[in-house]
């Protein structure tokens, strides 16, 4: 047996610069020393490395003692379990204390990874009231939420699939997370130090042995803004910053270097990563080559954001604002659940079985899921709340369910994951698809589609029942960590980064594109797939009559599932201005290339940009603005405040309340001013109404105008032919135009849907002359 630990933590020092700039990932040095088998190791090291945050989900079990015979001299006849706890091994002790007597002892009995009972070895004597009965903590159990490993493979704290190989000298070794200069080592994204209570996992393999996980995990906390070093409180007074150039290494400064104690002037020598901190004054004059992205910082976990994209109707992708603190999100048939970091649920969505009334005073949750019309909330007491349609006992959990580390939702039926690995399921068993197969046991991950239920085991295979065509596992599949469930399709993640698909296949959602990689999870919706990279980037396919597979955005942490949902949910890692920062820049600010937001943005201005500017995701503009160069708005829009926009533009999806596209209308509330300066105005409405303008000649020639043709009959007689017939009879008008000549006049005749004649008479006879006319016709769509 091989013994690993960590004995010493010696620091994390960043040699990256925090700024969230896709280019310029954060990367830091971390240094520490590893024993294998009671001796300090030498030689080359496999290492694995994981960013985890870690709850202890293990509960210690609580009872009571009941006491015979009458005070003072009372004893212990029996004792009562009043929590079974979870995530027992063996029989935990059990002590008795108090209440004035002594020599009681009792036994603990388990059920499953709980206490069931105690059995009283000895009632002891002398008690003149009950005493306490303690039984032992259970080991921890811990669940892990992972941010980043070396390989990307990682999930909820598994172990990577891929080692970075690492010099050992004496039992210590230093390696850079992050830097990609490293076989198997992949970027880390600077927003992740954000994340309060962040831990480094480490695996190691001495080549003998093969790997084991290193113990304790480490708690980073860096100081991104510091300059750290040997003493340099000692230097201040003596030696000036001035005189440190060219004579005092870097690596042998500690301490903090305050900003004001800095010459007027300062030279980095085109030095990278460094960092300063304190205010920032003036106009902005001078700036120049400066990305965007250097304007933003990365926050805490305030800077995660909702999106969502596809299906509408309800509202359902549409996260409520102030939702900034979401750490999962799942998506059901037409609702929508997000978890927040303090243990609470959010859902928005349809109601119509009571789906979104999340139960009043539910806490504590870990994980939620959502199915057709019901949802699902895992607590950290390893209990399962469930609301919603329940005309299947979906929402029945089975009584005495304390131990789940996991669970998954359905159509019309759920499934729990219990801390021992083996699975509970309910509701809905048309299918069969609550019949867990006998003997399943060792089981690390579940999904649920519509009619078909998925185990992950900790061997890397999977499986499944129910609904036929989604169960059928490839044969040799195996190294899967992860699953998601549509209608009637499966995917699967491999430890390598790649995904295998199975089941229907009506849209093209099994048609994984090709040499899709380093994927990190993966979610199924009724007809499509989708599978986020180590990146941020999503990858969508199958059908996208809702847009679901028109993917809004990048720096995506994690996507939602929901094996029946026809829109998509993902947690965006923002940037966002400091809430300090001033609304208007009186000097040129000189931007590095155009202004590009992808996400949710809002601007509490004026917030006034000189330049072409590129909205992509959902916006709200609360304020007054003034956009001064090419504009284009693609996504979800509100405008709250008075907005002028004074170059070329266009807008598609949706504006405010309605949507411009050659497919959809235009929905104003209020009134639209036209002209250079706003001297004409449209009334706001919302009408379905289509206008076709134009003006004919007496030759029967389009002098203005379209979506129409003319045939010249005959002298003074014009039939007009609609491209497009209305839905209505529309009304029309006509005008002849002037400067024709003799006086004219225009009636019309056999007005249809498709058509109309319109014929050109000398007023006050009958005679039909050549003459050009204008006319207007409106009608419903």
């Amino acid at each position: 047996m091989k013994s690993l630990i960590a004995l010493s933590f010696s620091g994390v020092a960043l040699i990256a610069s925090f700024t969230p700039v896709a280019a310029q990932p954060a990367a830091f040095t971390y240094q520490g020393r590893v024993t294998a088998h009671g001796t300090n190791f030498s030689g080359v090291g496999q290492f694995k490395f994981a960013l985890v945050t870690s709850t202890n989900v293990s509960q210690t079990a609580t009872a009571i003692g009941n006491m015979g015979g009458l005070p003072p001299n009372q004893f212990v006849s029996s004792c009562t379990v009043t929590f079974g706890g979870n995530s027992y091994v063996s029989p935990p002790t059990v002590s008795i204390s108090g209440g004035g007597g002594s020599g009681a002892t009792a036994q603990a009995n388990l059920s499953g990874n709980s206490v069931g009972s105690l059995t009283v070895l000895s009632p002891g004597g002398g008690y003149s009231s009950a005493p306490m009965v303690t039984i032992a903590p259970p080991p921890p159990n811990y669940f892990y939420t992972n941010y980043w490993s070396n390989d990307g493979t990682s999930v909820n704290g598994s172990e990577p699939a891929a080692a970075v190989s690492v010099a050992v000298n004496n039992g210590l070794f230093t390696v850079v997370l992050g830097d990609t200069t490293l076989a198997n080592m992949t970027a880390i994204h600077p927003a992740i130090f954000a994340q309060p209570d962040l831990q480094l996992r480490i695996w190691f393999n001495d080549g003998v042995s093969g790997f084991a996980a290193l113990s304790p995990l480490q708690n980073l906390t860096p100081s991104p803004y510091a300059l750290n070093a040997g003493s340099a409180n000692n230097l201040l007074g003596t030696v000036s910053a001035s005189q440190l150039t060219g004579s005092l290494p870097a690596s042998q400064i500690s301490g903090t270097l305050p900003l004001a104690q800095l010459p007027p002037t300062l030279l980095t020598n085109t030095q990278s990563g460094v960092n300063l901190t304190g205010a920032f004054a003036g106009n902005g004059a001078g700036l120049t080559n400066l990305s965007f992205n250097a304007l933003a910082l990365s926050g805490s976990m305030s800077n995660r954001v909702v999106v969502g994209w596809g299906n509408n109707g309800y509202g359902q992708a549409d996260a409520p604002m102030g939702l900034n603190n979401a750490v999962a999100v799942a998506v059901g048939n037409s609702h929508s659940l997000a978890l927040r970091n303090d243990g609470t649920v959010v859902a928005w969505g349809w109601n119509g079985f009571g789906q979104t009334n999340v139960p009043a005073g539910l806490s504590n949750v870990i994980a939620v899921a959502a199915g057709l019309y019901h949802s699902v909330a895992l607590r950290d007491t390893g209990t399962v709340i469930a609301w919603g349609d329940n005309p299947n006992g979906e929402t029945n959990v089975p009584a005495g369910l304390n131990d789940v580390s996991a669970v998954a939702a359905g159509g019309r039926h759920t499934l729990a994951l219990r801390s021992d690995g083996t699975i509970v399921v309910w509701g809905w068993n048309l299918y069969g698809q609550t019949n867990v197969p006998a003997g399943l046991t060792n089981v690390i991950a579940v999904g649920a589609g519509g009619g078909h239920s998925l185990a992950v085991k900790n061997d890397g295979t999977v499986v499944a029942w129910g609904f036929s065509v989604a169960t059928n596992v490839p044969t040799g599949l195996s190294n899967v960590i992860a699953v998601a469930a549509g209608d009637a399709h499966t995917l699967a993640l491999k430890n390598d980064g790649t995904i295998v698909a199975w089941g229907n296949n009506g849209n093209g959602q099994t048609n994984v594109p090709p040499g899709l990689s380093n994927v990190i999870a993966v979610a199924a919706g009724t007809f499509h797939s989708l599978a986020l990279k180590s990146d941020g980037n999503v990858v969508a396919w199958g059908w996208n009559f809702h847009g679901q597979t028109n993917v809004p955005a990048d720096r995506l942490a994690s996507i939602g599932l929901g094996c029946t949902a026809n829109h998509a949910l993902a947690i965006q890692n923002q940037i966002a201005f400091p809430a300090d920062w001033p609304n208007t820049f009186n000097g040129p600010l000189n931007l590095n290339g155009f202004l590009t937001v992808k996400g949710r943005s809002i601007m509490n201005g004026p917030f006034n940009v000189i330049g072409s500017s590129t909205v992509n995701g959902p916006s709200i503009v609360n304020g007054s603005s003034t956009v001064n160069g090419p504009s284009i708005v693609v996504g979800s829009s509100t405008v709250n405040g008075p907005s002028i926009v004074n170059g070329e533009s266009y807008v598609s999806e949706r504006l405010g309340i309605g949507a411009i596209s050659p497919t959809a209308k235009l929905e104003v509330r209020g009134d639209i001013r036209l002209g250079n300066s706003g001297q004409y105005s449209a009334p706001g409405a919302n009408e379905n109404l289509r206008i076709i303008r134009g003006t004919i000649s007496g030759a029967g020639g389009v002098l203005a105008g379209s979506g129409f043709t003319v045939v010249h009959q005959v002298t003074g007689i014009y039939g007009v032919t609609f491209n497009s017939a209305f839905g209505g009879l529309p009304t029309i008008t006509a005008t002849v135009e002037s400067g024709a000549g003799a006086a004219r006049m225009v009636t019309l005749q056999n007005v249809t849907t498709s058509s109309a004649i319109f014929n050109i008479f000398v007023p006050n006879t009958t005679a039909l002359v050549e003459g050009a006319f204008h006319f207007i016709a409106i009608g419903p769509r």
